[in-house]
């Protein structure tokens, strides 16, 4: 049995948000990576010789996906700071109590219980442990207030199934 108590910190929350967000729009950020290549290659690519700005001028169309990705992380990363700001129950303090049943969480709002089948994933990241529920619900902790984190990263490996976060970062181990 594993017992510690959190307060989530800003840079945790918003660590969190960021590791989301970057997991879902991680296809088009790579087109708009390509996007922004292949603009900045065209003149070069150009069969006709035409001068850089002219060359540039048919084919301003390119930067929209990296422009509207910008704006998608940018509106995406300002969310999650009013979240922060407003949302008074994410900053509330939280007492862990960890077991091979599940986990027990009690804060001043609230008690819960998860069982383990609920968990469809788990990543260690940033020094951070991530949990995932099948609603998309996130359990999150730095490991270096676990006591044993050894022994938790066991428990959570035997008991959660690896799913889609596959890329965000390796487990230490």
């Amino acid at each position: 049995m594993t017992q510690f108590t959190y307060e989530a910190t800003r840079e945790d929350f918003l660590r969190l948000n960021r590791l989301l967000y970057w997991r879902q729009l991680r296809l088009l950020i790579a087109f708009a990576v390509a996007s922004l290549l292949l603009f900045a290659a065209y003149p070069f690519l150009a069969v006709r010789s035409r001068g850089i700005m002219e060359s540039y001028s048919s084919v301003w169309s390119i930067l929209i996906l990296p422009g509207l990705v910008g704006f998608l992380i940018f509106v995406l990363e300002r969310a999650a700071r009013k979240r922060w700001q407003d949302a008074v129950e994410i900053r509330a303090s939280r007492e862990y109590t960890i077991d091979d049943a599940g986990i027990h969480v009690k804060s001043a709002t609230f008690n819960g219980f998860l069982a383990w089948e609920h968990l469809n994933d788990w990543k260690e990241a940033g020094g951070l442990l991530y949990l995932r529920t099948a609603q998309n619900q996130y359990y999150f902790f730095p490991l270096a207030l676990v006591p044993d984190p050894a022994g938790l990263r066991a428990l959570v490996a035997a008991k959660v199934k690896r799913g889609t976060m596959k890329g965000v970062g390796a487990p230490r181990g």
